[in-house]
């Protein structure tokens, strides 16, 4: 008999220890105001959030269903949540569960309660009931612009509100309102632009609407918690930075400098003058370097080095007896300083260079290898060679920017890692 009862125990036991709870599990729930679908009346939606160890999974269970935007309002809301609050989004699982008696317009605009209502659940905070939002989460914490706002605001007041909370700018909401006229048998329907004031409007029903456009000043409403912002201090440009940034920025004064002579022992009579324009752009770059701001000089003489080889490159495509074999010897030629490229940044990337720097050079390359595809589809000659010599300095460009991201060197992020936040802030976008 015993050996029965043993049995059922053994099963249950695994049931009760996956359901106990973290630390941090305790269930929050927020009102989420919202629009029917079929027309704009306001209505509430209650959200209900808890948070579990785990592995980084995020679930929404909605009734009724909502849009998809809604799951990746949850997925961007747990990121935020954890990056504001300095979690680990991997080591918990995020539930999310959405339940309204109506079909509604669902998903962007209840983003910043969402993460709201995340934060509280992660920090074991408490959120005031009398307390509703509206706006989008931006992946930064910024809180982004919303549609039915005068819609939500009276459902708010009507379900006991004290506090709405808006995003920045929209205290005043102009809509299109349909304005139908009878004289007779007539009808005349017309389309009114309507402006509100959404916050004298919520004064005069006795509640406070706030325009707020981060998402701790959000929780701070909520909860009555700070979450402090990380300012940074301190001089932007490191010695090592400056020291890193000289030599180049004089290197590409130099060859600037080097350009003009060359392009102006070939120029075409008919672009002597666009030539000399170049002139006060070259003495703005040296001016830029002799006051130490190096990075605005490299920046003129990138576009200083654009304008030359367009120049000196459509003088020579003129003066060529095979114009189209000139042009191919020329694409070949800025492939080549792409494929250099390619290598510096991967390099860099083995070099456990810092994000930033490598960042910047993947970018560049990118704008490199795009404007080499436009090349190949330009209506003109002029227009080929122009976009054939942006790419060739942007190439160059990311070559500097693969070289700067290994001075000092930085703290390795792993790959995978870096590939999961990509993919998450993409599919936002």
């Amino acid at each position: 008999m015993e050996k029965k009862r043993l049995i059922p125990i053994l099963l249950i036991l695994p049931i009760l220890l996956s359901c106990t709870p973290c630390t941090s599990a305790a269930p929050v729930s927020v009102l989420l105001p919202a629009v029917y679908s079929s027309e704009e009346i306001g209505v509430l939606t209650n959200l209900t959030v808890w948070v579990t160890d785990g592995t980084g999974h995020v679930f929404v269970d909605t009734k009724p269903f909502a849009q998809v935007d809604m799951q990746g309002s949850a997925r961007l809301s747990s990121m935020v949540a954890c990056d504001i609050t300095g979690t680990d989004p991997e080591a918990h699982d995020f539930f999310y569960v959405i339940h309204s008696d109506s079909p509604v317009i669902g998903g962007p605009s209840a983003g910043a309660a969402m993460t709201v209502a995340t934060v509280a659940a992660l920090e074991n905070w408490t959120v005031d009931q009398g307390v509703v939002m509206t706006g989008m989460i931006n992946p930064d914490g910024s809180i982004g612009a919303v549609g039915g706002i005068p819609a939500k605001l009276n459902v708010s007041v009507r379900h006991g509100a004290h506090t709405f909370l808006i995003p920045p700018g929209q205290g005043n909401i102009t809509e299109i309102v349909q304005v139908i006229e009878q004289d007779g048998p007539s009808v005349t329907i017309s389309d009114e632009l309507v402006t509100t004031n959404v916050i004298e409007l919520g004064a005069a029903r006795g509640v406070e609407v706030r325009e707020i456009d981060d998402i701790r000043d959000a929780v701070y409403a909520y909860t009555g918690n700070e979450i402090p912002r990380i300012i940074l201090t301190g001089e932007v440009q490191t010695r090592g930075y400056l020291d890193a940034m000289q030599p180049l920025a004089l290197a590409l004064l130099d060859e600037t400098r080097a350009q003009y002579n060359e392009t102006d022992a070939i120029v075409d009579q008919g672009l002597e003058a666009a030539l000399d324009s170049q002139i006060p752009a070259i003495e703005d770059a040296q001016n830029d370097y002799d006051s130490g701001n190096y990075y605005a000089s490299m920046s003129r003489s990138f576009n200083t080095m654009i304008k030359l080889r367009r120049i000196g490159w459509y003088s020579l495509y003129l003066d060529s007896d095979d114009k189209d074999e000139y042009l191919s010897n020329l694409t070949v030629c800025v492939e080549d300083e792409i494929a250099d490229a390619e290598l510096a940044v991967s390099e860099a990337r083995l070099e456990n260079g810092v994000l930033e720097g490598i960042g910047a050079a993947e970018s560049r390359l990118t704008i490199a290898k795009e404007r080499l595809e436009w090349a190949s589809h330009a209506e003109s000659a002029d227009d080929t060679i122009y976009l054939l010599a942006f790419a060739m300095e942007r190439a160059r460009s990311a070559k500097w920017w693969a070289t700067l991201s290994c001075v000092g060197g930085g703290v390795e992020i792993p790959e995978d890692l870096l590939k999961d936040r990509a993919g998450r802030y993409y599919s936002q976008s």
